[in-house]
């Protein structure tokens, strides 16, 4: 044994050494897979701090650009509030007029038509509040179908209270749309507001067009007025920023139309009108039923 042993020591050392040599990989690769264990867990634990992170700063993003369109739209909701609040105070002066004409022979069925008239546009001036109210709570409410015909009558209506001097022409067509009542209101009567103003000034009394049409399964609407052509630079300018046509307008008007025009699935698009002006027009999705012309 002795003899073999220091024949073949060299390969006894070898096969120790080998041993050995395993031994300490073993223990090697060990620590180093724990090290990489440590360092993946280390990782992911920065990658879920980042995406909780990331989330954050997008929801803080959110709330930021949630809060500019809400002080976008406040503003706007504070310009139309004057509307029902003028239309207000116009049907109460009238009343007045009569309470102190009439004396005994007071009218009662047009007394009752102003009251009624009065308690509506109190009512829109709740819903105007209301609304901005939603958009601050980050409320949006399900489109439902739309009687376009009667919130057309209503808007028109209610504008040409306070801007007697205007004249609209209306050329449309009852439909049943999907959309938002009052935004819907909203946005044709900014339009109709706009127009009027970019026609107020000139020699001729101001007048607002308005056309409504089923167009490839959905409505389009059309506003535009006889106010001074538009030239190539401004039409380019409208279109590209959304801006005002008026010397002293900020655009915020055609900004927050078509935001709402957006929600309802549209895009507002600017063309020159048949007269050489600016043409506004947008889509709303008919009712299911209601065909378009396929034009």
């Amino acid at each position: 044994m002795k003899n073999v042993v220091n024949k073949y020591w060299y390969i006894f050392v070898g096969f120790l050494l080998l041993i050995l040599g395993l031994m300490a990989h073993s223990v090697r690769t060990e620590a180093l897979v724990k090290k990489r264990t440590a360092q993946l867990q280390a990782s992911l634990k920065q990658r879920e701090k980042l995406q909780v992170q990331a989330a954050k700063t997008e929801e803080a993003l959110g709330k930021l650009q949630r809060l500019g369109t809400v002080s976008q739209i406040s503003s706007l909701f504070a310009h139309e509030l004057r509307q029902p609040l003028n239309a207000i105070r116009c049907y109460a002066y009238s009343l007045l007029k009569q309470t102190m004409k009439a004396g005994s022979n007071l009218d009662k069925e047009k007394f009752a038509s102003g009251l009624e008239e009065i308690n509506e546009q109190a009512q829109r001036a709740d819903e105007i509040i209301q609304k901005v109210r939603d958009y601050v709570k980050d409320k949006s409410k399900d489109l439902t179908q739309v009687d376009l015909d009667q919130i057309l009558r209503k808007t028109i209506e209610s504008f040409s209270l306070g801007h007697p001097d205007c004249e609209i022409q209306v050329q449309t067509i009852p439909a049943k749309v999907l959309g938002d009542p009052l935004e819907i209101e909203l946005i044709i009567s900014n339009l109709i507001k706009n127009a009027y103003e970019a026609s107020v000034g000139k020699k001729t009394e101001p007048q607002v067009y308005l056309k409504g049409e089923r167009k490839s399964g959905n409505f389009q609407i059309e506003v535009w007025d006889n106010g001074p052509q538009l030239s190539e630079e401004q039409l380019s300018g409208i279109s590209n920023s959304s801006g005002s046509t008026k010397a002293d307008g900020l655009g915020l008007g055609l900004s927050i139309v078509k935001t709402f025009v957006e929600r309802h699935g549209g895009t507002l698009i600017y063309g020159r009108s048949p007269l050489g002006g600016l043409l506004v027009s947008f889509n709303l999705r008919l009712v299911n039923g209601e065909k378009g012309n396929g034009s």
